[in-house]
């Protein structure tokens, strides 16, 4: 059975106070206003609307970025939050990824760069992803953007190359 893994980079964040700890840094107010316009597109799509499992970093930015975010989710969707996926590697990211539940059909993961930029590229399907899409996750995977992945078979199946890249917003395309 075919699953759909999403990837949402955190919104932008706020370096003002050089004291603060990487992982307490909220959201600045670009990234609230970048991760509510992708909310609305998200919502209007309807791209996450079958969201059933979201995997959440546990730092301030990401819990921010998944609060703005939220409309664009289902109410029944379970939420967890996985320290691993905070600086996490690609390799790091492919445990993650094939240790979900398989009774959870579409997923939502909210992390950060570099990671996701490497996993996204690493776990593409070049012939059956959407061109555009590709090139544009090859160049830069800025914040709060959004990649969707369809995998043909379960987490515990997904390796490199084995999801096609179905979409990817980002927020400079809907300002």
């Amino acid at each position: 059975m075919g699953k759909t893994l999403q990837l949402l980079r955190h919104a932008k964040s706020d370096w003002d106070d050089a004291a603060r700890q990487d992982d307490q840094r909220p959201l600045s107010k670009r990234g609230r206003r970048d991760i509510a316009l992708m909310a609305v597109n998200a919502a209007e799509l309807g791209s996450c609307n079958a969201v059933d499992l979201v995997v959440c970093s546990p730092t301030v930015r990401t819990r921010e970025t998944l609060a703005g975010f939220a409309e664009a989710l289902p109410k029944g969707a379970k939420v967890e939050f996985d320290h691993r996926l905070y600086g996490a590697s690609r390799r790091i990211l492919y445990e993650v990824v094939n240790g979900l539940p398989e009774s959870a059909d579409h997923v939502l993961l909210v992390g950060h760069n570099p990671g996701f930029q490497n996993f996204a590229n690493d776990l593409l399907d070049r012939a059956r992803s959407v061109g555009e899409c590709r090139d544009n996750v090859a160049a830069k995977y800025p914040t709060a953007a959004l990649a969707t992945f369809e995998l043909d078979d379960g987490w515990i199946d997904v390796t490199e190359g084995s999801g096609a890249l179905t979409g990817f917003s980002r927020p400079r395309e809907l300002r």
